[in-house]
């Protein structure tokens, strides 16, 4: 066994929760916060060049199998997802759905507003 996958297994819950979580979201969320309080001009937020896609899946890609290597080393496996949800855990989905959503929809079309100059005064 590697010096590597010993220290994987010796994590603890919290910390694999934390790393994945943190590995698979970690572009996604900064690049959003990059956009929305950055210094990203309004027209090109959301513009990217063939080559910047490229890259942004091949790094998708690369932390999709890091994290299916992690998650190997640590025990996981296909069947330790249910291949159909109980009735319980679709109702909590959906709440889930409708919360960020409406949060979303109140939060996400103000933030674009405030980053907008103040409108001259007139002297």
């Amino acid at each position: 066994m590697g010096s590597l996958e010993g220290w994987v297994r010796s994590l603890s819950p919290a910390a694999e929760f934390c790393l994945v979580v943190g590995a698979a979201f970690a572009i996604p969320v900064g690049m959003s916060w990059w956009i929305t309080f950055g210094d990203v001009a309004r027209a090109q937020a959301l513009q990217l060049t063939e080559g910047e896609l490229r890259a942004l899946i091949a790094e998708e890609a690369l932390l999709l199998m890091l994290l299916g290597w992690f998650l190997r080393v640590r025990g996981w496996s296909v069947e330790h997802f249910a291949a159909y949800p109980s009735r319980r855990e679709l109702a909590m989905a959906a709440w889930l759905t409708a919360v960020m959503s409406g949060s979303c929809r109140g939060s996400c079309w103000r933030l674009p507003m405030s980053r907008q100059p103040a409108a001259p005064t007139p002297h």
